[in-house]
């Protein structure tokens, strides 16, 4: 369900009309090649090359891709909010915004940087005959996106139903195992762990969101060994048995022309 729901996010980046059954199937391809690289770069780079081929510019259909993952950050934090009011623990919750004197220094010399890159004649052919024309595109195109509600709705909704479809399954596993601790403190464990496991560097995240999972799991009383086994449970099902589908999607793709 969370390769439906990416497919129709996908769907909602860009102005022309995507199949939604095979940009499903790319969201499966997509999400096996994540299995193996860091950061997504696997899963971005089949994206673009998807876009491409649906009549996309490439830089156009790299800003779409992006804008699905800046969608997916969006609903992160607007969820992640949501569900610390759901388990009353707001107040618990402290953002701390950095100190921006301490970045100054490095905006003013990479800004002198690109003054000085921008007076040389490499340097204007590069931002005058591909960098300015290609941001032109790009912003044509996301204003078209951004001027039609289905298209808005098909992106931050389908990043929403993302995030609610994890959750459920998260809970789901922990019910699965008798862990009778209420849904919304579920939900917050869950999206604690998933943010900060998101910065490890690993592909999939392996190895940090399990650890991160069962650290927030055992912080709220759950025996050691439940929490392994909740965790193993939902990664298996999430995680590692959706390579079986996301490989035979991959290699169908690839033997249709598709990507």
């Amino acid at each position: 369900m969370s390769n439906v729901s990416g497919a129709i996010s996908l769907c909602g980046a860009v102005p022309q009309r995507l199949p939604l059954v095979q940009t499903v199937e790319v969201m499966y391809a997509q999400s096996f090649l994540n299995r193996f690289t860091p950061a997504n770069a696997g899963g971005m780079a089949l994206r673009a090359k998807y876009l491409e081929a649906n009549g996309s510019d490439l830089p156009v259909a790299a800003a779409s891709v992006g804008i699905t993952s800046a969608a997916g950050g969006v609903m992160q934090v607007v969820v992640l909010a949501v569900v610390a009011l759901w388990a009353g623990q707001a107040d618990d919750v402290d953002f701390d915004l950095p100190d921006l004197t301490a970045l100054a220094p490095i905006l003013a010399a990479i800004l002198v940087l690109a003054g000085l890159v921008a007076l040389t004649p490499w340097g204007r052919k590069v931002i005058f005959g591909t960098v300015v024309p290609n941001v032109t595109k790009v912003w044509t195109e996301l204003r078209q996106v951004a001027s039609d509600p289905t298209k808005l709705s098909q992106l931050f909704g389908g990043a929403l139903l993302g995030k609610v479809v994890i959750l459920a399954s998260f809970v789901l596993s922990s019910r699965a195992l008798g862990i009778d601790t209420p849904t919304s403190v579920l939900c917050l464990l869950y999206m604690t762990a998933n943010t900060v496991a998101a910065a490890a560097p690993t592909p999939g995240g392996v190895g940090a969101i399990e650890a991160a999972l069962v650290t927030v799991l055992t912080s709220v009383g759950i025996d050691p060994g439940t929490a392994i086994s909740v965790v193993m449970v939902f990664r298996v099902m999430t995680y590692w048995l959706p390579i079986i589908p996301a490989y035979i999607a991959l290699t169908h793709l690839r033997r249709t022309g598709v990507v």
